[in-house]
């Protein structure tokens, strides 16, 4: 952060210095024509580094800056050109106090939505190359990652059908994060981070949504995949005449492609050394872990 701070003081400062300079000299940028601004502040900078021996940085010492403000009064510019140079620096300090500030902000939402899950968890993939569908652990499918390699077993948000949908990015999250192991009334079982949102079915609406393991109640839970083998599995694993026996009579048309499985426990441990990974998954953002349950993903393409 520090090292960044510092590039952009210095690419503020530079801009700054430009821009009071053309302020007091009244000068107009016009197409074709040379930044006069920006030549006066360039060589004013360069001459002040070479005086001093100093690079242009968020420290610079006093000598710097009488040095810059030498260069321009030999110009013989019609200005005063310590009043130049103290808003120039000014300006450069509150530009890149709102830089650092907004990049702090970035910094924290990222980190809040690093969610994850630890390296050991599998998912559903299939391999697009040879269209075998299989389990992967997160940590093999970030270590053999390849663009347009594997789809994850996804389920539509608006319709609650399990779909087939690219990975497109893999990340490592680091480890040493706070995981919680959610177990579903009917067995199945998942670990992510914390704040990785899992998918539940509204009560009152019937749609699905996303949230953080702690404001869950439910699991979303495909009732089928669409392959064979896949299939047999899921039945084997869930208790499916329980689940029937429990949602018939709903109305809700989201509930003939889905089981909504209440939870049945939840408990927090630490991931320690163990890494945790997230994935980003085309369209639907969304994949189905070992046991069918659904869970979010936090565009890691776009971050970690």
């Amino acid at each position: 952060m520090a090292e960044g701070v510092a590039k952009s003081f210095a690419r503020n400062y530079r801009q700054k210095l430009k821009e009071t300079i053309e302020d007091d000299l009244e000068l107009e940028l016009e197409e074709g024509s040379k930044d006069e601004g920006l030549e006066y502040a360039e060589a004013a900078i360069r001459h002040a580094e070479k005086e001093t021996s100093e690079s242009l940085s968020l420290g610079n010492s006093d000598a710097f800056d009488k040095a810059v403000v030498r260069y321009l009064r030999e110009a013989e510019m019609f200005f005063d050109p310590v009043s130049t140079v103290v808003r120039a620096r000014k300006r450069a300090y509150q530009t890149t106090d709102r830089d650092t500030y907004q990049a702090m902000e970035g910094l924290v939402h990222n980190l809040n939505t690093m969610h994850c899950l630890p390296g050991s968890e599998r998912i559903w993939v299939r391999r697009m190359e040879t269209g075998e569908v299989g389990l992967i652990s997160m940590q093999e499918l970030n270590d053999t990652f390849q663009l347009g390699k594997y789809e994850a077993i996804s389920v539509n948000p608006k319709t609650g059908e399990a779909e087939f949908k690219a990975i497109t990015a893999s990340a490592d999250q680091g480890s040493g994060r706070t995981l919680v192991t959610i177990r579903a009334k009917s067995g199945q079982i998942v670990r992510v981070t914390d704040n990785h949102k899992v998918l539940s079915v509204n009560k009152d609406t019937g749609e699905i949504f996303k949230d953080v393991p702690e404001n869950i109640e439910s699991v979303v839970i495909p009732r089928w995949i669409g392959v064979p083998e896949v299939d047999v599995l899921r039945s084997d694993a869930l208790c499916l005449s329980e689940l029937d026996a429990e949602m018939s009579g709903s109305d809700n048309p989201i509930l003939t492609n889905i089981y909504d499985v209440p939870i049945e426990g939840k408990v927090f441990s630490n991931s320690g050394e163990e890494h945790v990974f997230d994935i980003s998954v085309a369209d639907n953002e969304n994949f189905v872990t070992e046991h069918m349950i659904a869970v979010s993903n936090s565009r890691a393409g776009a971050q970690v």
